[in-house]
């Protein structure tokens, strides 16, 4: 049986490279936006073998339930660290630039 280490001051988020399918890992609370691109840049290597993009934006989806109970998404664009650690980051939306 796999032991699984459990992270302090982590929060899991569903990441999701160029609208793909969602990848769930966790991402420190206190994170830079520029540590938080190279970080989402290595995992792409990772899960796409031999890719070389880099992570050129991050957006995260803003959660808001409207009085009819209707579920909305926004997107909104991270463009500086307190954005990263002011807001509860669940879904990140990333956006790579380079050759496969």
């Amino acid at each position: 049986m796999e032991i699984l280490e459990f992270q302090l001051n982590t929060h899991l988020v569903a990441v999701y490279y160029n609208r793909g399918k969602p990848n769930l890992l966790r991402v420190h609370v206190d994170v830079t936006l520029a540590d938080l691109k190279h970080h989402l840049s290595q995992l792409n290597s990772h899960l796409h073998f031999g890719n070389e993009r880099t992570v050129t934006d991050v957006e995260y989806r803003r959660l808001s339930v409207c009085s009819d109970g209707t579920v909305l998404f926004t997107n909104i664009k991270l463009q500086n660290d307190s954005e990263c650690e002011n807001n509860v980051l669940y879904f990140l939306l990333v956006h790579d630039k380079g050759t496969d």
